[in-house]
């Protein structure tokens, strides 16, 4: 039996700086008696969640689950957890596709840091220019794990009645932190002329954002 976990919404688009368009994120997770499916919107906002039983997930309900994939980056510390389990849903389903569109939260991390980095150069250029203080200070080497973040964070294990869905749950925390220090970036940017020629995005990093682009014309 499918266990919706969240209401669904309507699929949230939205447009990238240079007009694209882009819906979010999928994570998924499994364990030997469920599939966790959770859809994720651009700027991190659950849209769908649900648990499967995984003898259904990789039988009759594998071609819609592949369907609530459609278009979105697999998100994760590591994406290969992910693109794994599509896989299996892909072949229970008898769909073949391209490879994923993925999104690394350790390269999502590592933008941030580096578009920080150069915003203190940009400061450091003028003698006059008040350094950036950022409400959460951010180590320049990312967590290499799902847990590094967790602890990074300070975020709490979630709550859910499924250890699978506790798991999707975190994944989707971590997410919605790293997207959160990504908008404290973006609105120092935008408060100071001298660093509009970063010309970031508004909602998530650069390379982050062609991903979600380019899942969605797939």
């Amino acid at each position: 039996m499918v266990e919706e976990i969240a209401p669904v919404a309507r699929t949230i688009t939205t447009r990238a700086a240079d007009g694209r368009t882009m819906i979010g994120h999928v994570v998924l997770c499994r364990d030997d008696d469920f599939v966790a499916l959770w859809q994720v919107s651009a700027d991190g906002l659950a849209t769908g969640a649900w648990v499967v039983p995984v003898g259904e997930a990789l039988g009759d309900a594998a071609s819609w689950m592949v369907g609530c994939c459609a278009q979105r980056a697999l998100i994760d510390v590591d994406p290969a957890g992910g693109v794994e389990i599509l896989g299996e849903l892909r072949k229970a389903a008898g769909v073949e596709g391209a490879a994923p569109r993925v999104v690394s939260l350790v390269d999502g991390y590592r933008e941030i840091v580096g578009i920080r980095a150069a915003c203190a150069e940009a400061v450091a250029e003028r003698k006059q220019a008040k350094a950036v203080e950022w409400p959460v200070d951010l180590p320049e080497e990312a967590p290499t794990d799902l847990r590094g973040f967790q602890e990074l964070a300070r975020l709490p294990k979630p709550r859910a009645d499924r250890e699978v869905a506790a798991e999707a749950l975190l994944r989707c925390a971590v997410t919605a932190w790293v997207l959160q220090r990504w908008k404290e970036t973006v609105t120092a940017v935008r408060r100071r002329s001298y660093l509009q020629e970063l010309a970031v995005p508004a909602l998530v990093p650069p390379r982050w954002e062609a991903e979600l682009c380019a899942a969605f014309a797939d």
